[in-house]
């Protein structure tokens, strides 16, 4: 039997829901398990994940700038020059932030390198999201294919199924997309 490895990585978590455990990932990995396949899942939509993506220093910056706004919308005058500063503060944490973020993920991409040298599976399926976490997914998913050139990459979720064709055009390192429910899929597919 097939021993696997189900990766979902969304990027920053922009809502509560984001961290709920991913129940898409658990009913794979139950279909998998059923048909006697053995199976991991690295789901990155947590707390920890959050906390590595916006480091403490940012996140004082930020404070203080939300601070200084509110401070200033109190007062009767909130100046031109007092939204420019504020602004060019806010752009100056976002590109900060931004490199932080890469960094991190090119850092979490390493991980489950490391994951993968360890646990040798047969394949890796990534749970596809909009954004950075699409950005970050298809980062991980090169890098093990340079790595292991013969793992079986798949793909599925939300970016799958609104976009299908472009998603092979932006990012061909995968070796199978799954369109819609996967539980069936991926056993054929495995």
């Amino acid at each position: 039997m097939a021993k696997g490895i189900l990766v979902s990585y969304a990027g920053y978590p922009y809502t509560p829901s984001s961290l709920l455990a991913d129940n898409g990932l658990a009913n794979l990995a139950g279909s998998l398990i059923h048909h006697g396949h053995e199976v991991l899942i690295l789901d990155f939509g947590t707390v920890a994940t959050m906390r590595r993506l916006v480091p403490a220093h940012l996140q004082k910056a930020l404070n203080g700038v939300y601070t200084r706004a509110q401070k200033a919308k109190q007062k009767k005058f909130f100046g031109d020059l007092e939204k420019v500063f504020l602004f060019r503060q806010l752009k100056k944490i976002d590109g900060a932030l931004g490199a932080w973020q890469a960094q991190e993920t090119a850092a979490i991409a390493q991980e489950l390198l490391r994951t993968v040298k360890t646990q040798k599976p047969d394949f890796v399926g990534f749970k596809l999201w909009l954004g950075d976490g699409f950005k970050g997914s298809v980062l991980m998913a090169e890098l093990l294919r340079r790595e292991f050139p013969r793992l079986k990459i798949f793909a599925g979720g939300p970016v799958v199924d609104e976009g299908q064709e472009t998603v092979l055009e932006v990012a061909p390192v995968f070796d199978a997309l799954v369109y819609g429910d996967g539980e069936e899929t991926i056993i054929d597919l495995v």
